[in-house]
């Protein structure tokens, strides 16, 4: 679960706010009624990138990769499961080899920095 204090933070007195999962990288699996295919050229993938922008890059999240699965409805999920199981497997397969960048301190560089008024 993403909640505030450990995905994010949000400050007091500004609208800024922390992404305390910065570093790390995430998965997210979605199903829904709609054919991936139908979401991504009628609508423009809506969800995919609410997940990878609001959600998981609110938090820091990247890379981030969104596994939409569908259509559930109408004997969808009998018909596609043993495809989706593959798709699945693939995805955690390849998962620790996604390049993900530096954590970075928030002291980064201000500990190594001379103090101000040294040459």
């Amino acid at each position: 679960m993403l909640l505030p204090g450990f995905a994010f933070r949000n400050h007091v007195h500004d609208i800024r706010w922390d992404r305390l999962l910065a570093g790390r990288s995430g998965d997210a699996i979605v199903t829904m009624d709609t054919p991936p295919l139908y979401l991504r050229f009628a609508y423009g993938n809506p969800v995919v990138r609410r997940w990878r922008h609001q959600v998981f890059g609110y938090c820091g999240i990247a890379p981030s990769r969104i596994l939409p699965l569908g259509p559930t409805n109408r004997g969808g999920t009998v018909k596609n499961l043993a495809k989706w199981e593959a798709q699945v497997a693939r995805l955690a397969a390849t998962a620790p080899g996604l390049k993900r960048p530096p954590k970075v301190s928030r002291l980064a560089g201000f500990l190594d920095a001379p103090p101000a008024g040294a040459e």
